[in-house]
């Protein structure tokens, strides 16, 4: 069963936002499959990562993740 997270991105505002958050997270071997609702500001990720490399991702790419 894959592990399903989402997760509240700030200041993701366009496409460009989507497809950095996008390398960055597909960059991780885990995560099978990433996800996007740029109205609602969620990523979700398919995979087995905990939730703080992911966080550390996002966070790395220049982006704010919401708690």
């Amino acid at each position: 069963m894959k592990n399903v997270q989402n997760f509240k991105v700030a200041n993701m505002n366009c496409k460009h936002c989507v497809n950095t958050i996008d390398k960055a997270l597909r960059a991780i071997k885990e995560i099978d499959d990433v996800s996007f609702n740029l109205e609602e500001k969620i990523v979700t990720v398919y995979g087995n990562v905990s939730q703080e490399a992911i966080i550390s991702t996002i966070t790395d790419a220049g982006y704010n993740v919401v708690k």
